[in-house]
């Protein structure tokens, strides 16, 4: 008796969950409202543009759809003919990059020249171009 009762229900509950597929997929979404979850698109780690060989080497920590990061970026861009640099963009969210992460979540974009920490969320263009400059000094002097 208990076996066909537990029969009955999965029976009953797997006929419920077939039509409710059925009816989401042939209709589309009951709310209308949902949406999916967003799925993890490439990283956006990588070389932005290679300066001259010997020039400053700059680091954006970033992540995709950081506005501000884009803001930075476009005027390191302005700043490159100016003070010519590399640019790399380092990614946060990248598997593995999880200590980054936690260090600049809340900071980002990040700009590090050579290594060096220089400035993180909203920067100035004169901040950066004095950055660039006294590393490009120091590089002279070497």
């Amino acid at each position: 008796a208990k076996i066909r009762i537990a029969m009955a229900v999965r029976a009953f509950v797997g006929e419920c969950c077939h039509s409710a597929f059925r009816r989401f997929t042939s209709s589309g979404p009951v709310n209308p409202r949902w949406k999916p979850l967003p799925q993890r698109q490439g990283s956006v780690s990588g070389v932005i543009w290679q300066g001259p060989y010997g020039s400053a080497k700059v680091e954006v920590f970033t992540q995709r759809g950081c506005t501000v990061c884009e803001k930075a970026v476009d005027v390191l861009r302005q700043l490159r003919i100016e003070v010519p640099h590399s640019l790399l963009a380092v990614d946060i969210t990248d598997p593995d990059k999880v200590e980054i992460w936690e260090e600049y979540r809340f900071e980002i974009p990040v700009i590090h020249i050579n290594g060096e920490f220089v400035a993180s969320q909203e920067m100035c263009e004169d901040e950066l171009r004095g950055a660039l400059l006294k590393c490009q000094r120091a590089e002279k002097s070497e």
